[in-house]
């Protein structure tokens, strides 16, 4: 039977969290997903009317999947089992290998892990080990090992469409090898990314060497072009700046997303959050302080101790008033010349406390002199970083906050408008395109695409050939993914790291960039090495191949004493120690200072809009769009999925007409720049700037794949080369009528626009009934009282100190005991006195970047479930991303003249608030099971199939489960996940038709196409079960990781035991201190890849463990703890740093972080009324 709990009146003063607007106005819709017991379909038909249409839509798919059946082959397929002649002794089937390689990309690569089975890579961590690196990665890296089991990535080689052989493509590289030998190289070109790749670079090198006339151009639609403009100018060409966050006590962050999408570092997010570590409220001291000045709200705003709203396009005022004060303060001349020199243009209305907001931040990085650091959003121009780089010299941050190094001289070359300039002009005969770019799509505004129709002969290397780039070609050259090569990159900081292939090429004809551009130097076989004359040796190394001697030969180049050990010794480590870049030159404050100067401002026209373009948090600029996991995955502040939207504040919905409370469709806005019109769905943020206009780029692709058709819009058509990052003077207006017809030309896959978009939005999706389930103060408010955490929401009303605090949320009416022993005494439930599972989530330090979620996707092979079902609320992660916005009640309305209004949306109260809607905080919370000890979802299931375990963990009997779901029904934090369909099997992007009738594949049955392929299985960790339909599933505590350390502790121990005894005797009894598994040696697989450290998992039994050591810190808090479930996973409060001059100048500020109203925090989840859970 369900528990209903009444909640005690919500109070009228404090601070009030909400998921959404619609929360936020207890709209009728967003009550049902909170009412929700579990998601859309279950059995919700209203009346007989309903269940009658239902019956007949049920009859007509089972006809015709019947219909279908019958056409589908009736016999069993064959599968034949080739055992191994001889087994590799280090491979044993369910035991995972680990291997060091690392990922190439732009800016530098990303050292990993790869956990095999079997000679497959299933899962990548981070390489701890690399001093790039903490162990943590980004949910793109994370997700990226799918796209080696693409079933629709590049397979064979095609000329004109056509596959080919490798031989003949071979055959035409000689040729024309001929050709430029006797012309040097004129008319031939290559374009390449920016991925930090130094083999490839090398190749490149000695291709230009040897063709002197050929031309090299780069590409990169999100790249640091402008960054290396301004430090090659400040410091010499090559010169870039590296991050020290870990050293920083004052970090003001200039439109800079540097814990999200804008990467300065490897383990920037973790060196920043080493400085929110806070164990007790002395440790507030220590804390670092974080200033925010965005158009939109990103990860690091989230994060900020103070935020200031601006659109992008007035960043640079923001900048030239920054440098003012700070040169004001620091007397330093050649930065108020420069800041000085900047002509601003028009004038922007900034809040009222603007100067106050500067003039103290600025204050507060002066004194910090030496440990305070400025960094601009990589998107920006040379002349802003410019004039950031002469902010941090007058900051004495260089060499304290920010090293600049050297990375080499970098090469000559052009950008895409020079190559379709060259292209037109008939100058290239022969283009290769090389790297992961789609430069045809992203440089669509350039007219690139038609320009190269004047290449005879354009060459694409691409792991996915169905971009427009590969249409565009006469040779597409499949690649290897970075899994299947020999290669290599360096970190940020330099580190040389190997990438070294996990597997053999899944396709024979896939070969990698290095070997591509051996060709053209050498002339060696892409193919694999060819039979010896001779029979071989026995022990003589395997030929590995031309392309791993390529990346031997730059080894030898780079690394001092580059011998056979030392190669060894990076092959097993991923890196070689000590290889850092070289420091820069020194500071050229006249040169910085000229550039600064030189900077562009442009006014904000009244009227119109700006237009900010930014890369997805998904799938970046376009390449990860056929990667399901990654387009599932919400995005971190809109929580769109399978789509990209056109971010806008309220107070712009407001006067463009938008609806601001549908969550499952959205409107759809037109947005024309220089003459060219899209379309895409609005949706409201709050805290995002005023008429300014967020689009996401990569969707809206030609028939990408499977994954990625029909999944969101172009922003590309409006992006420019000259304005990459954001235009002003945009028309936007509301979509009042579908588009059909002329109007589409030019738009890929669509042929009708509709006036309203449905949206997969999961902003309210799982919402949770209670109060103060997310829970922050500041460190006044915890020097104040170091158990604050247990003042806020019902845990006010529980009587004494900490402990009696949490003993009354923990009594129960049931006592946690068993059966008898054969002694008559009661076995306590959870009887395993040697570990004792837990988990403990820092709210200060959590981001939201989602990394958690697409690592517990791939460990635990979670399905995919489409748009459809996300709409419907379906989807199957096992940890979500809940993000909340919060206002201050009692304070917004003393400020505002005005009385207390629970819904700002009430008509009555005519007065628009900005504070309350448009400029709220955002916090971010993980939510997963529990593992409650005395869990709600046990005492309903009729079948046992979800159990208590005797180490504490609420698991579950997938093979028992029948599918009731009243565990569902019975979790208060909605934390268990239903198989409607067989996900695993069916495929849920397939549309299928017959007649008339057309319905999803996986309503389809069992002559639905299927998914489980080969190819597809072998992405699976074989140490997970693969759920199937009609059961119930959720987090585990990544169980098989748990089993497997206490296997390999008990072996050890046996093992020791037996050579302390000298004899082996299989019944000897092992003592339960010698099976404890060493602290800290078991990672969840969220734990392992959050890049902020904020997940603490390990034994509760074990004291010297984190995870008890985070319980005892007085931040510690049980979500619903009044709900007596005794979670084992806890939370950690979060705690704000703000700038105490700054609260008393400005009572927004006070407002926004908690010091406006001293009354206790609320939450607000469930409206206010009674008769909750």
């Amino acid at each position: 039977m369900k528990r209903i709990w009444h909640h005690p009146e919500e109070p009228k003063t404090g601070k009030r969290f909400w998921r959404s607007l619609s929360q936020l106005a207890k709209t009728p819709a967003s009550q049902e997903w909170l009412d929700r017991e579990f998601p859309a379909g279950v059995a919700e038909m209203k009346d007989e009317a309903d269940a009658e249409t239902s019956r007949r839509s049920f009859m007509k798919l089972m006809g015709a999947s019947t219909a279908m059946a019958g056409m589908a082959a009736c016999r069993r397929p064959e599968l034949h089992l080739t055992p191994y002649a001889k087994s590799p002794e280090w491979v044993i089937p369910g035991k995972i290998l680990f291997f060091a390689t690392a990922m190439p990309r732009s800016g530098g690569g990303v050292p990993l892990v790869a956990h095999t089975h079997e000679g497959r890579p299933t899962h990548l961590q981070g390489n701890k080990l690399h001093p790039d690196s903490n162990g943590g990665l980004d949910s793109q890296t994370q997700a990226s090992i799918l796209n080696l089991y693409d079933p629709e990535r590049a397979k064979e080689i095609l000329n004109f469409g056509k596959p080919v052989k490798t031989e003949d493509f071979l055959g035409f590289i000689e040729k024309k090898k001929v050709e430029w030998a006797g012309k040097g190289g004129e008319g031939l070109a290559i374009l390449i990314d920016e991925t930090v790749a130094p083999t490839r670079e090398r190749l490149l090198g000695e291709v230009v060497k040897k063709f002197p006339k050929a031309k090299v151009y780069q590409h990169e639609a999100f790249g640091a072009v402008n960054v290396k403009q301004a430090y090659g100018a400040a410091f010499g060409p090559g010169s870039a700046p590296l991050y020290h966050f870990e050293k920083a006590d004052r970090v003001f962050a200039l439109d800079c997303d540097f814990l999200g999408l804008d990467r300065v570092g490897n383990k920037s997010v973790g060196e920043f959050m080493a400085r929110r570590k806070a164990a007790s409220p002395e440790d507030g001291a220590s804390m670092n302080r974080l200033y925010a000045v965005e158009g939109r709200y990103t990860l690091t705003g989230g994060m900020a101790d103070h935020r200031l709203r601006v659109p992008a396009s007035q960043t640079l005022k923001v900048a030239v008033d920054l440098a003012k004060a700070v040169a004001t303060a620091t007397g330093h001349a050649g930065l108020g010349t420069a800041a000085g020199a900047v002509k601003v243009v028009g004038e922007f209305k900034f809040r009222d406390d603007y100067a106050a907001w500067i003039k103290c931040a600025a204050d507060d990085l002066v004194a910090a002199k030496g440990k305070s650091v400025v960094v601009a959003g990589t998107a920006h121009s040379a002349g802003m970083h410019a004039l950031v780089a002469l902010m941090n010299e007058a900051l004495g941050a260089y060499g304290a906050t920010v090293e600049v190094v050297q990375t080499g001289a970098p090469m000559a070359v052009g950008g895409v408008a020079e190559l379709a300039a060259a292209a037109t002009a008939k100058q290239i005969e022969t283009l290769m395109v090389i790297g992961e770019s789609d430069p045809v799509f992203e440089a669509s505004a350039e007219k690139l695409g038609g320009a190269l129709k004047a290449v005879p002969n354009l060459v694409v290397h691409a792991l996915r050939h169905r971009t427009e780039t590969a249409r565009a070609a006469t040779w597409v050259v499949p690649a290897t993914h970075y899994l299947e090569q020999w290669g290599d990159t360096r970190g940020y900081d330099g580190t040389y790291a190997v990438v070294q292939p996990m597997v053999a090429p899944l396709y024979a004809a896939a070969m990698s960039d290095v070997q591509l551009l051996q060709a053209l130097v050498t002339g060696e076989s892409l193919t694999a090495p060819a039979a010896p004359a001779a029979a071989p040796v026995p022990g003589a190394p395997e030929d590995p191949g031309a392309a791993a001697k390529a990346v031997r030969d730059t080894f030898g180049v780079l690394v001092q004493g580059a011998d056979d050990a030392k190669w060894n010794n990076t092959l097993r480590d991923g890196f070689v120690a000590g290889t850092v870049y070289a420091a820069a030159g020194a500071f050229n404050a006249a040169a910085a200072g000229q550039l600064a100067a030189a900077a562009v401002d442009v006014a904000m026209p009244q009227g119109e809009y700006e237009v900010v373009f930014a890369p997805c948090a998904k799938i970046h600029d376009g390449r990860y769009v056929n990667n399901g996991w990654l387009q599932e995955a919400p995005d971190p502040i809109s929580k769109v999925t399978w789509d990209n939207a056109a971010v806008i504040s309220v107070k712009t919905a407001k006067e463009l007409g938008i609806n601001l409370f549908n969550e499952d469709a959205a409107d759809m806005i037109e947005v024309e720049v220089n003459g060219v019109k899209r379309w895409f769905p609005a949706i409201t943020v709050p805290g995002h700037a005023d008429n300014s206009i967020l689009l996401t780029a990569g969707y809206g692709q030609s028939d990408p794949g499977e994954v990625g058709n029909g999944a969101g819009f172009d922003v590309y058509a409006l992006r420019s080369s000259k304005s990459p990052y954001f235009v002003v003077g945009a028309k936007v207006a509301k979509l009042k009528a579908a588009v059909t017809g002329d109007a589409l030309a030019g738009v890929a896959g669509r042929t009708e626009i509709p006036a309203v978009y449905p949206v997969g939005a999961t902003s309210e999706h799982h919402s949770m009934f209670g109060r103060a389930l997310v829970r922050e103060g500041t460190v006044e408010d915890w020097k104040g009282n170091a158990d604050f955490v247990l003042e806020q929401g019902t845990d006010g009303h529980l009587h004494g100190n900490r402990e009696e605090k949490f003993a009354e949320n923990a009594y129960s009416f049931y006592k946690p005991e068993g059966a008898k022993d054969a002694d008559g005494n009661r076995i306590p439930h959870l009887s395993d006195m040697t570990h004792q599972w837990g988990m403990v989530i820092d709210l200060n330090k959590c981001t939201g970047c989602t990394s958690c979620l697409v690592a517990c996707q791939s460990e635990n092979n979670i399905p995919i479930v489409g748009k459809d079902q996300v709409r419907r609320g379906r989807e199957m992660h096992w940890i979500r991303m809940d993000r909340y916005f919060a206002t201050d009640l009692d304070s917004d309305a003393a400020l505002n003249n005005r009385r207390v209004e629970r819904n700002p949306f009430d008509p009555q109260d005519n007065e628009w608030n900005e504070d309350e809607m448009d400029d709220p905080e955002m916090l971010m919370q993980p939510v997963a099971c529990q593992h409650c000890e005395s869990a709600p979802c046990e005492t309903v299931c009729p079948v046992n199939a979800t159990v208590h375990s005797e180490d504490g963990l609420n698991v579950m009997v997938y093979n028992r489960c029948i599918g009731t779901r009243y565990c569902a029904n019975n979790c208060p934090f909605k934390a268990r996940r239903f198989n409607f369909f067989d996900y695993n099997k069916r495929n849920p992007l397939v549309t299928k038709k017959i007649g008339s009738l057309e319905f999803n594949n996986l309503y389809a049955g069992p002559a639905g196409e299927r998914v489980d392929t080969e190819l597809s299985k072998l992405q699976k960790n074989p140490n997970v079960s693969v759920r199937m339909r009609g059961v119930i599933e959720k987090c585990t505590y990544c169980l098989q990781r748990i089993e497997s350390a206490r296997i390999e502790t008990r072996a050890s121990a046996r093992k020791q035991k037996s050579r302390a005894t000298g004899s082996v005797d299989e019944t000897m009894v092992i003592e339960e201190k010698d099976l404890m598994v060493a602290t800290d040696s078991i990672k969840t697989a969220c734990q392992e890849a959050c890049p902020a450290e904020a997940i603490a998992f390990g034994n509760l039994k074990d004291d010297k463990s984190t995870v008890v050591a985070w319980k005892n810190n007085s931040r510690n808090y049980e979500l619903l703890g009044y709900l007596s479930v005794r979670a084992r996973t806890t939370y950690l409060a979060r705690i704000k740093n703000p700038n105490p001059a700054l609260v008393a100048a400005s009572p927004r500020e006070a407002r926004k972080v908690g010091q406006g109203s001293k009354t206790r925090h609320i939450h607000l989840e469930h409206g206010g009324s009674p008769g909750s859970h």
